[in-house]
Order: structure tokens, then sequence, then C-alpha cells
């Protein structure tokens, strides 16, 4: 097996955003792998633009860790 100098790029969308995109960009003849490809490339070139165009699309950031006290179970475990 070869070696791959550039590393995967793990992405996750929900899976009905994956199937629209894939749609439209295979009508334009593209593949999701080649856009998503090219967005990277288009950051590295122009950032500021490409970053301003999706800000609006950018997801929340995810929390890390337990969840604040509030939002934890009060219910003991089984034992």
């Amino acid at each position: 097996m070869g070696n791959h100098v550039d590393p995967p790029l793990p992405v996750r969308a929900s899976a009905r955003d994956v199937e629209l995109a894939k749609l439209t960009l295979e009508q334009a003849g593209w593949t999701l792998t080649a856009f998503v490809g090219a967005c990277v490339r288009a950051v590295a070139a122009e950032p500021e633009t490409v970053l301003g165009m999706l800000d609006k699309h950018r997801p929340e950031p995810k929390r890390r860790g337990r969840p604040p006290a509030e939002q934890r179970s009060t219910a003991a475990p089984n034992g």
C-alpha cells in the first residue's frame, strides 16, 4: 500500500445536506470530493473573501466534555 502525503479530511454533515449538495454538484459536473478540495484551496488563496461568503453557513461550535450541571440528569444510576 502506498503512503499518502496529504492527510485525510474527515467531515460530518447531515445526510440531508450531503444528498442535496451531491445532487447540485453532480448537475454542475463536480464530485463532493473535488468540491471540498476546491473549497480548501480557495480559503488558502482568498481567505477573507471565502470565509466571508461562508460565514452564514458556519455551524455553532460543539461543546466538549460534560454538560453543565443544570443539563445533567438528576436520576441516580441503577446499581
